[in-house]
């Protein structure tokens, strides 16, 4: 049997439609988010999860939308709808804080599915209510999503920092219930303008708040001998306290022979530095025979083509070998 669509005012469907844009675009850039993190949590293969993950968040946001619709609930759907931006919210924030400290699969499934099960309830719900104007819906849905793709390539190249593009995400999701909020009460206006300032808070807070990298226990080297100490240590990301100046989020920055693990004769370290694009800068090896360290620089072209490579000896007149390339782009 039809039943009438909840009418709406124009502020109030201006409102709405908003709410829309902004939870789609950020869902979107979300999706490609998580490309980016889980292909360095997990390994690269893991980002087509994404897509899984997404279809089987949203199809279970449509079933819950089905089985609310069916009990009549509520009144109108607007009250739901705010309840779901600040889920998506809340859920974003949540999963990219657990996805930056866990690294088991089935953990990282559960936490993120759940953002797209509030999306999905919320699009349920919005055309289940407004099948009228679902041609309208369906087309702020799909163009806020598309600019949500290269607005998320844009600001991780801009921040250079996952974290801060999902406080960003989270403040989107955020700003979407306060619109929704505005059309239904103050009371609600008022909790997801909370929500919103508590997100933006935490903007200083991201680099004890997400520990993105791979697990370093699965490189992590031991070899016991009449002790637990280990031969070799790996070092990742922020590990040494300096992946600000040394670009080493997401990558190795430091492997050691131990002193103790090894003894003097074997015990050296080999430090990795990189620019602020991720290349290889320079490769730093101390050892217990020398006083000085041994650093072997690299330059780039435009085009990201290594041009030279400079050795640490002789050290007073270090030997450099250039890299020129033809017009098809190969080494010459």
């Amino acid at each position: 049997m039809h039943t009438a669509s909840p009418r709406l005012t124009g502020r109030e469907r201006a409102l709405l439609l908003g709410a829309l844009a902004l939870l789609s675009c950020s869902t979107l850039a979300f999706q490609v988010l998580q490309v980016v993190v889980l292909s360095l949590q997990l390994f690269p293969e893991a980002a087509f999860l994404v897509v899984s993950l997404s279809m089987l968040g949203l199809g279970s946001g449509g079933s819950l939308a089905t089985a609310l619709v069916r009990r009549r609930t509520f009144v109108s759907p607007l009250g739901p709808l705010w309840g779901c931006a600040i889920g998506f919210s809340i859920a974003v924030l949540g999963a990219m804080v657990a996805t930056s400290r866990m690294h088991g699969l089935l953990a990282l499934i559960v936490v993120n599915t759940l953002p797209y099960v509030f999306v999905g309830l919320f699009l349920a719900l919005v055309f289940a209510a407004w099948t009228e104007r679902a041609n309208q819906m369906y087309f702020f849905d799909l163009l806020a999503a598309g600019l949500g793709c290269p607005l998320v390539v844009v600001l991780l190249n801009r921040l250079a920092d996952a974290g801060l593009v999902t406080i960003t995400l989270a403040a989107t999701g955020a700003l979407a219930a306060l619109l929704l909020g505005a059309a239904v009460s103050p009371r609600r206006a008022l909790a997801a303008a909370l929500v919103l300032g508590a997100v933006l808070a935490l903007v200083p807070r991201t680099g004890t708040l997400f520990a993105f990298g791979p697990d370093s226990q699965k490189f992590y080297g031991q070899q016991h001998k009449t002790s637990n100490t280990p031969d070799v240590k790996y070092y990742y990301d922020n590990e040494l306290q300096d992946a600000n100046t040394t670009h080493s989020w997401g990558k190795m920055r430091y492997a050691e022979v131990t002193l103790q693990g090894q003894g003097q004769a074997n015990a050296n370290g080999h430090g990795y530095l990189y620019d602020a694009r991720g290349r290889p800068l320079a490769d730093v090896i101390t050892t217990t025979y020398t006083t000085r360290p041994y650093t072997t620089t690299y330059g780039y072209d435009t085009a990201d083509r290594l041009s030279s490579v400079t050795y640490p000896d002789p050290q007073n007149t270090p030997e450099q070998v250039t890299v020129g390339y033809n017009t098809q782009g190969m080494g010459l």
